[in-house]
C-alpha cells in the first residue's frame, strides 16, 4: 500500500508528463460536483444489482479523462473491479471480440490496480466454490480431494448452465483451468485462461480442453456476463467499464466500419437496459463531434435515438444517459493549482510564505488566460504541467525570485503546446487502418 507521500509523487509525475494520473486524481479534482454525485448514485445502484451506462461529453480539455479516473477510484473504494480502455487501433469498437479482449487485459483489482485481475478473480471464485461445497457436505480439503474434485467439476458445469445462454465451451475452459490448476499444469492453465480471454491458442490444446473456435461478437457479451457472475460470487461488488475517447471511432476509414462500431454500441446498450449485466456500470467519454458530426451517432439512427438528449446547462437532467461538461473557468484553474501546490509541498516536504506563493500563482493564472485570449490553445494538462515545472524550481532553488520573471517563456509555451498536440500528432500519423 502506497503512503500519502508516495501517492502524491506519482500523481505529480504523471501530471509533469502531461498525463492524467491513474491513481490519486481525486486529490486534485475540482468542479463538476453535481456530475460526480450522479455518478456516485450510479455506482451505488450498480452494487445493488442494476446495470446502466453514462456518456460524458465535452470538448478536449474539459476534464473527461479526469472524471473517468475519479470514477475509477470511487469504484475501487466500493470494492468494485474496473476495466479502463481507450479506443484505439489496438482496442477497436467495431470488433466486439477485440473490445472484450481489451477489457479483460485492462481488468484491475481494488487493492492491486497495477496487475491483471482475471487470474486472481478466477482463483478467488474457485476457492469460494470449494469452501461452499466443503461446508455444505462436511468435506475436508486435504483428506477428501477426489470427492471434492468430482463435486467441483459438476459445480463448475452447473454454475454456467443456469445462465442458459453461456456457451458450453466456456464452461469446459473453466473446468480445464481448474483441473490444470490442481495438477499444477501451468501450460494448460495458461492456455485455458488465454482462451477465456479471447486469445488464439493451438488447435491441439483446444481439443484437449474440448473447446471450439474463438470468441466472436455474440459470445463476447455472453462471456462478459459469465465473468461478471464470477466477480460477484467472489465477493466483489460489481464491475465498472470505462471506455475513453469514443470519438476515435470517427476516424475509421470506411462508413461500413463506423456503422459496425455503432451497431455494436447499440447492441451493448440494449443488453444493458435489459439488465443483462447486473452489477456492471459502463462509462463512455467523447467529444461533441461523436454525437453531432455527420460521421457520428447522428449517422446511425438506431443508436442516436437511444442515447441522445438535449444539452441544458441551466437545468441539466443528470439521470439521462448523456452528461455534458463545459471547459474549465478561471476559478477551476485556481482551485486545482492550489491543490497541486499542497500536493507538491506534501510530496517534497517544503513550504513557501503565502505572501510569496499566492501572488505567484495568481500571476501564473493571469498570464495563462492572457495567452488563451491571444489564440494559444492551452488546456488544463498544459496548465498543470508548466505549473509543476515552476513549483519544482521554486522548491529546488528557494533563493530565486521567480515571481518577478515572465512565467510563460518561449520554451514553456512550446512545452505546453507539445502536451496539447501529443495525442493529436499520434492520431494524425496513425489513423485506425482497417479495410472492409
Amino acid at each position: 500500500m502506497m503512503n500519502q507521500q508516495s501517492k502524491a509523487k506519482k500523481v505529480l509525475q504523471a501530471l509533469r508528463s502531461g498525463l492524467v494520473p491513474l491513481e490519486g486524481v481525486s486529490l486534485i479534482s475540482t468542479g463538476n460536483e453535481a456530475i460526480f454525485d450522479a455518478l456516485i448514485n450510479e455506482l451505488i445502484e450498480t452494487t445493488q444489482g442494476s446495470s446502466s451506462f453514462k456518456f460524458v461529453i465535452g470538448n478536449y480539455g474539459a476534464g473527461k479523462t479526469f472524471i473517468a479516473s475519479t470514477v475509477r477510484e470511487m469504484a475501487f473504494a466500493r470494492n468494485m473491479l474496473v476495466s479502463t480502455l481507450t479506443i484505439s487501433q489496438e482496442n477497436p469498437f467495431h470488433k466486439l471480440e477485440d473490445f472484450y479482449k481489451g477489457l479483460l487485459r485492462r481488468l484491475r483489482l481494488p487493492d492491486q490496480p497495477s496487475i491483471a485481475a482475471l487470474p486472481i478473480v478466477m482463483e478467488e471464485w474457485m476457492i469460494a466454490q470449494e469452501e461452499r461445497i466443503c461446508s455444505l457436505y462436511q468435506l475436508n480439503k486435504s483428506n477428501d480431494k477426489e470427492v471434492l474434485n468430482e463435486m467441483m467439476h459438476q459445480c463448475l458445469k452447473d454454475a454456467f448452465h443456469a445462465m442458459g445462454q453461456i456457451d458450453s465451451s466456456f464452461s469446459r475452459a473453466v473446468r480445464a483451468y481448474y483441473q490444470a490448476r490442481n495438477q499444477k499444469d501451468e501450460v494448460l492453465s495458461n492456455a485455458a485462461l488465454g482462451w477465456i480471454k479471447g486469445e488464439k491458442i493451438r488447435a491441439e490444446t483446444k481439443k484437449m480442453m474440448k473447446v471450439k473456435g474463438e470468441v466472436d461478437r455474440q459470445q463476447a457479451l455472453i462471456f462478459m456476463q459469465a465473468i461478471l457472475k464470477m466477480m460477484k460470487s467472489a465477493s466483489y461488488k460489481g464491475w465498472v467499464v470505462i471506455v475513453d475517447e469514443m470519438e476515435t471511432v470517427l476516424r475509421l476509414r470506411t462508413k461500413t466500419l463506423r456503422q459496425m462500431a455503432y451497431d455494436n454500441l447499440r447492441y451493448l446498450i440494449d443488453e444493458i437496459m435489459q439488465n443483462r449485466f447486473p452489477g456492471c456500470f459502463f462509462l463512455f467519454t467523447g467529444t461533441p463531434e461523436l454525437l453531432n458530426s455527420h460521421l457520428g451517432f447522428s449517422s446511425f439512427t438506431p443508436l442516436f435515438d437511444r442515447v441522445y438528449a438535449d444539452k441544458d446547462l441551466q437545468f441539466p437532467n443528470l439521470r439521462q444517459g448523456l452528461l455534458y461538461i463545459e471547459p474549465w473557468e478561471k476559478p477551476h484553474f485556481i482551485q486545482t493549482a492550489e491543490k497541486v501546490l499542497k500536493l507538491h509541498q506534501e510530496a517534497y516536504e517544503w513550504t513557501s510564505p503565502p505572501e510569496k506563493i499566492y501572488p505567484f500563482l495568481q500571476q501564473y493564472v493571469e498570464e495563462f488566460f492572457d495567452l488563451r485570449k491571444k489564440g494559444y490553445k492551452l488546456h488544463p494538462r498544459a496548465f498543470l504541467r508548466i505549473w509543476i515545472d515552476l513549483l519544482d524550481k521554486q522548491q529546488i532553488y528557494p533563493e530565486a525570485n521567480f515571481e518577478t520573471k515572465t512565467l510563460w517563456t518561449d520554451f514553456m509555451l512550446k512545452k505546453a503546446q507539445d502536451t496539447e498536440n501529443q495525442q493529436a500528432l499520434i492520431d494524425d500519423d496513425n489513423p485506425i487502418k482497417t479495410t472492409d
